[in-house]
C-alpha cells in the first residue's frame, strides 16, 4: 500500500494551473415563463428515459407549450411517433 499526502497549491494569481475563463461575449436568454424557481434556466439539455406510458412525451409537451413558450427559436425532438401521436400536435404549431 502506498501512502499519498496531497499537498495544496497555493491561490494566487501567479499559479499557472489555476483555471481562467477567457474573456467572451455575454448574452441574456429567454426564461422559462412560470416555474422558474423549480426549473433549469435556459440554454438547456435535457434527457428524459423511462418506460413506454409512463408519461414522457407527456412532460416534454408540457414544458414546451406552457413553462419555456418563447424561449427557444429551434426545438429538436427525436421521438419515432411524432408523426402518428396527436399528443406533439400542440407542439408542432
Amino acid at each position: 500500500m502506498i501512502n499519498v499526502k496531497a499537498i495544496a497549491m497555493p491561490l494566487s494569481k501567479g499559479n499557472p494551473l489555476r483555471v481562467q475563463i477567457a474573456k467572451h461575449d455575454q448574452w441574456k436568454t429567454a426564461q422559462p415563463r412560470i416555474g422558474s424557481d423549480v426549473l433549469p434556466p435556459t440554454p438547456v439539455r435535457m434527457c428524459l428515459t423511462g418506460p413506454s406510458g409512463c408519461g414522457k412525451g407527456a412532460l416534454v409537451s408540457d414544458l414546451l407549450i406552457r413553462m419555456y413558450r418563447g424561449c427557444f427559436s429551434r426545438i429538436i425532438i427525436a421521438s419515432p411517433s411524432i408523426d402518428i401521436d396527436s399528443a406533439w400536435q400542440p407542439v408542432k404549431h
